[in-house]
């Protein structure tokens, strides 16, 4: 998973470009938005291409303009991710649309989990185990707002000893039928004699 902002102020107008594994080629979605994914090669400016590279990451269609991840003479930070075994997980899921919702292995406790729809235009969700310590996990953030944490049992999750369980039908996480991103961090890192923690 790749993360790029412009360091320039007034630069690519100010959007966080996201590349995520499990998105379609040549699809990026934004971290500041609510926005679906979309498709790059669609407009001039072009975004984060493809990651088929363990090494590298490259651009896709255009190199220049102030929407773009790659504007000549702009300063620009990127956030490389990799995944690693029993520690972090970069994956996707499909909703179910029930309480009782999707189970998603990433082969360790969770510490750090966030989410987000990329076939609607829905809020980026975050949970994690120290300000919400036990299951149903019900306080969030939102990565694309400032607001202050939401505390709702309408949109929680379970942290589980080798994955995350949603609980809820709320579209933003767990539509019925809709595709969703997640990356997550591991609270104790199942490598070795380290043990798993479950709740």
């Amino acid at each position: 998973m790749v993360i790029i902002k412009a360091r320039t102020a007034g630069s690519a107008n100010g959007f966080w470009y996201v590349k995520h594994k499990s998105l379609s080629s040549n699809y990026n979605i934004n971290l500041n938005t609510t926005s679906a994914s979309s498709d790059v090669t669609s407009v001039s400016q072009g975004g984060i291409g493809d990651l088929d590279n363990v090494n590298t990451f490259d651009f896709a269609s255009g190199t220049s303009g102030i929407t773009t991840v790659n504007a000549s003479g702009t300063d620009f930070i990127a956030y490389c991710f990799a995944e690693k075994q029993g520690y972090s997980k970069f994956g996707s899921y499909t909703g179910n649309g029930n309480a009782d919702g999707t189970f998603v292995y990433t082969g360790f406790s969770p510490a750090f989990i966030m989410i987000k729809c990329t076939d609607l235009a829905r809020v980026w969700r975050m949970w994690d185990n120290k300000r919400d310590a036990i299951n149903p996990n019900t306080a969030n953030l939102q990565a694309q707002a400032s607001d202050a944490e939401y505390d709702d049992p309408a949109v929680s999750i379970d942290f589980l000893s080798s994955g995350f369980k949603v609980r809820s039908t709320d579209s933003s996480y767990n539509g019925s039928g809709n595709s969703y991103i997640y990356m997550a961090f591991a609270e104790a890192p199942l490598v070795g004699d380290n043990p798993a923690t479950a709740r």
